[in-house]
Formats: C-alpha cells, sequence, structure tokens
C-alpha cells in the first residue's frame, strides 16, 4: 500500500482529536460501603453482604471519624455522603473510633461483594490472641464445631497467632462452598482442636437454618401421627378385648 500523505495524516489527526474531544464519557456505577451512620455519625446499621460487614470489626456504635484522610467530625450523613459514595471497585479508606477509645483505620472497597466467610467474629483479647467472640447461626464456624471463646491459632496451616483481626479476615474468606482449615486452642487447658469449616453467605446460613427447622418440624409432625396412631390401635384393641369379654 502507498504511505499516506502528510495532508492525510493531518486530517486523520485532527479526525482523532475530534473525536475524543467529543465522545461521551463511559458511566460508572456509584456505590457505597453498606453503613448506616445517625447524626453524630455513629454506626446505627452495617448493611449485610456489604463491603463493612465483610470488613468484620465493624460494630454498632462505632464514631465515623474521617473518610480518605478528611476529618469529618461535626458533620453530618448529609455533609459527608459525596466522600464515602464513589465510583464501584473504589477504595474508601476510613476511620472509626471505637467504644474502647481506640482509633481504627479500614480500607472499604466500594461496592463489593466480599468472599463467602465462615461465620465468626474475631476479636483480640488482652493476651493479644484472636478469640470468638460470636457465631452466625447456621453459620460454616457453628456448624462445624466452633466455640464461642475459641482462641485461633491457625488457618490452613498458617499460624495467625499475633496477626490482627484485619489480616486474619482475608485468609478465612473464599469461595462459598469451599472449606477452610482451622486450629482453635480450646478451654483453659489449651486443648489443640482442628476442625473444617465450609464457606458460605449469610443467605446460605439462613437457609440451612430454615432447612433444619423445617426437618425438625417434619420428624415430629412424623413422631406425633406414629404416636396417634399407635394410641388409636390401642384403644381399637381395648375396646375389641371388652366387647369379647361381654360376649
Amino acid at each position: 500500500p502507498q504511505p499516506l500523505s502528510p495532508s492525510a495524516l493531518g486530517v486523520l489527526a485532527m479526525a482523532e482529536l475530534l473525536g475524543s474531544l467529543f465522545r461521551l464519557p463511559t458511566a460508572t456505577t456509584k456505590s457505597g460501603v453498606g453503613l448506616k451512620l445517625n447524626s453524630k455519625l455513629e454506626v446505627t446499621e452495617v448493611v449485610k453482604g456489604g463491603p463493612a460487614d465483610f470488613a468484620g470489626v465493624i460494630d454498632l456504635g462505632d464514631q465515623l471519624l474521617s473518610v480518605g484522610g478528611e476529618s469529618v467530625v461535626g458533620n453530618k450523613p448529609g455533609d459527608i455522603s459525596h466522600l464515602i459514595i464513589g465510583d464501584e471497585g473504589t477504595a474508601c479508606n476510613i476511620v472509626l473510633k471505637k467504644a474502647s477509645g481506640i482509633k481504627l483505620p479500614i480500607k472499604l472497597i466500594r461496592g463489593a461483594k466480599p468472599p463467602a466467610g465462615v461465620g465468626m467474629k474475631l476479636q483480640r483479647n488482652n493476651d493479644g490472641e484472636l478469640e470468638v467472640m460470636g457465631l452466625q447461626p447456621g453459620g460454616g464456624a457453628e456448624e462445624g464445631g466452633i466455640k464461642v471463646g475459641d482462641v485461633l491459632e491457625k488457618i490452613d496451616g498458617e499460624n495467625v497467632m499475633g496477626k490482627t483481626v484485619r489480616d486474619t479476615v482475608p485468609m478465612i474468606a473464599g469461595e462459598a462452598g469451599t472449606v477452610v482449615k482451622t486450629t482453635v486452642l480450646r478451654g483453659l487447658g489449651r486443648e489443640r482442636v482442628e476442625l473444617s469449616l465450609r464457606r458460605g453467605s449469610a443467605q446460605d446460613a439462613e437457609e440451612r437454618i430454615k432447612k433444619k427447622a423445617e426437618e425438625e418440624a417434619r420428624i415430629k409432625a412424623e413422631e406425633e401421627a406414629k404416636r396417634k396412631a399407635e394410641e388409636e390401635a390401642r384403644l381399637k384393641a381395648e375396646a375389641e378385648a371388652k366387647k369379647k369379654a361381654e360376649e
């Protein structure tokens, strides 16, 4: 092919420039982080399945101090919404003040759909260990045998003693239905217990509880029907025996 003349190249360059000037920007989805705040910027709700929920360290009553390095103290929720809401997939760096007075920096990804967890709440105890403080009913941790008060020692063979909750949560989370192997220390005797926990969402846990309740109701109904049938058979047999004796 013949090379383009300088004039033709100039026309193409101008066309490309005009195209870039008049091209419409690509629409982006705006998202938040799944937190509801009151007038004092205290957390009143952590939306289930949202980025804040996935962080696993945000509690009701925590106070928001800054967003993206900018202090928000003294503001109202409506005044800072533009700092929290942003393009989906971008980072929202916040600092919370816990009830204990500790200031906790947290990195949240706007609109992120978190990997599945196992439904246990961890907190560092006075010895700096990761202690299980709560379990989600029907969650993988409860179903797998974890108990409140257990101290998490290993995750998939890696020692987590001395690690923070923020360091540990990503190690536990993963694809729903997969298994994470844990080692916990239990009781005053520090008994070492190895447990396999199945990852799942909060919805999975709720569905598991629902199915369990339905199964228990079915078994109870069957037992009641059996008892009633046996009672009717007994009464019928007694009636027949009485009639025969009278004859």
